[in-house]
């Protein structure tokens, strides 16, 4: 009998995802942000009397889902680390048996 560990079957589970979940996961953050700091915005504008907050906590949840939805899903594991603009062979190599 094989016995799974619980960390294991969740990487095989993310393994087996569809392109719709990632669609759906992007809309789950964009509304969630909007949302969540929208209601803090509405919150703030309810308890100060102001009228401000309500969009700048609508644009915050925004751009912050944006930037989460960057960090998530915006990184491709098969492309190659970034160089800085130049050419891997144009990169100076260590010297060996220095530090």
């Amino acid at each position: 009998m094989k016995v799974v560990r619980p960390a294991a079957r969740v990487s095989r589970e993310m393994a087996q995802t569809s392109p719709s979940d990632d669609g759906f996961g992007v809309l789950s953050y964009l509304l969630t942000g909007v949302f969540l700091f929208g209601g803090l915005g509405w919150l703030g504008d309810w308890l100060l009397g102001s009228r401000f907050l309500l969009p700048v906590g609508l644009v915050a949840g925004a751009a912050l889902a944006l930037y989460t939805i960057f960090l998530r899903y915006g990184q491709d594991a098969s492309a190659p680390a970034p160089t800085g603009g130049q050419a891997p062979e144009a990169l100076p190599h260590p010297q060996r048996g220095t530090r």
